[in-house]
C-alpha cells in the first residue's frame, strides 16, 4: 500500500494538521494533528509497507511452490517463507525457536530441498 500526507485546514482556513490517506483506496488512515510527530508517522508508514511487501513476497512464493508433492519440498518452501518474512532476523528467530523448554537444540530445523 501507498500512503500520502494530506494537509488539513480549518474552516477559517489556518492549518490543522495532516490527513494520512491510502492512496488505493482513498481511505484516511490516520490523523496527524502535531506537525512534530509527521517524521514518526512518516517511519511509520515505511514500516507498513516494508511489512505488506514481504507479505506479497510470501504469498506470491506459497502459491508458486506450495502444490510441489514431497515434505523435503514443503519445508524448504516453509523456510524460505521464514526467510521473508523475518528478513535479517532470520537467524536470531530461528535460535530463540531452537531454545525450547528442555534447553539448547530442543528443536531442529530442518531447510528442506529446493524443488
Amino acid at each position: 500500500m501507498k500512503y500520502k500526507a494530506v494537509e488539513d485546514y480549518a474552516d477559517n482556513g489556518a492549518f490543522a494538521g495532516l490527513s494520512v490517506i491510502n492512496i488505493e483506496t482513498g481511505e484516511r488512515v490516520g490523523i496527524v494533528e502535531d506537525p512534530q510527530s509527521i517524521a514518526e508517522d512518516k517511519r511509520r508508514i515505511k514500516e507498513l509497507e516494508a511489512e505488506n511487501a514481504k507479505i506479497k513476497v510470501a504469498k506470491e512464493i506459497i502459491l508458486e511452490y506450495g502444490g510441489i508433492d514431497g515434505d523435503h519440498h514443503k519445508q524448504w518452501l516453509l523456510d524460505q517463507t521464514l526467510r521473508i518474512l523475518c528478513g535479517d532476523d532470520y537467524e536470531l528467530v530461528l535460535n530463540a525457536w531452537r531454545l525450547g523448554e528442555d534447553g539448547p537444540f530442543t528443536y531442529e530445523w530442518d531447510e528442506g530441498i529446493a524443488p
